[in-house]
């Protein structure tokens, strides 16, 4: 089963955040504003829209190379969550826990940079 595209990119909300947060700038597909006074995105490839109107909507690939290699994950059959965990320190785990996969890996990007566990 081939998952939708919205599925395979991280969500508007995380986006925006990794932004603010001042993650590169670089995907295949972008959260674009359709209008700029607009509440309302779309996912683009290449677009040719202003920075400030645009995000990167990164893959899970892209977002498993902006991580550190450290990171585990496993998939929680019986509530079909995704979790992702990894140790910030020897024996201290952070984990976080997803029913995306790529929103996990976006939402652990986060955490560790808000908690100083990694520079950009």
């Amino acid at each position: 089963m081939i998952l939708p595209l919205k599925k395979q990119v991280c969500s508007l909300k995380l986006a925006k955040k990794l932004k603010e947060l001042g993650v590169e700038q670089g995907s295949f597909w972008w959260w674009v504003k359709v209008k700029r006074f607009s509440d309302k995105y779309e996912l683009e490839y290449n677009p040719k829209a202003l920075s400030e109107l645009r995000c990167s909507a990164y893959t899970v690939a892209e977002l498993s190379i902006l991580l550190p290699c450290k990171v585990t994950s496993s998939k929680v059959p019986k509530n079909k969550l995704y979790y992702y965990r990894i140790e910030v320190q020897k024996g201290v785990w952070v984990g976080i826990q997803n029913r995306i996969e790529v929103n996990a890996k976006a939402e652990m990007l986060i955490l560790l940079i808000e908690r100083g566990l990694m520079k950009l």
